[in-house]
């Protein structure tokens, strides 16, 4: 009888590689701050003051914020068209 050699974790091909042929690269940008504190204020002036001097909106539930204001950018809409491709239709 012949023995079945066993597949290790790293030779199990991941689910989405089969549909993965053919696509474009994508590299994502390292979009971790570089630096990152803790700011306390003594009041709720000392906040306002603090927001007013650069030029941002802080609230008693503000989290977290960047400086300077990101761009943020909507990519919801954008979609990527090979020129190999054609766009699928629907048949009326």
């Amino acid at each position: 009888m012949a023995k079945k050699s066993k597949q290790t974790l790293f030779e199990v091909p991941e689910p989405w590689e089969e549909h993965w042929q053919g696509m474009p690269e994508y590299n994502q940008k390292d979009r971790e701050p570089w630096k990152s504190i803790p700011i306390h204020f003594e009041n709720e002036d000392d906040m306002k003051s603090f927001a007013k001097l650069i030029d941002r909106t802080i609230t008693r539930h503000t989290r977290s914020l960047w400086y300077p204001k990101p761009e943020i950018r909507h990519m919801m809409d954008k979609r990527y068209i090979s020129k190999t491709s054609s766009p699928k239709t629907k048949k009326k």
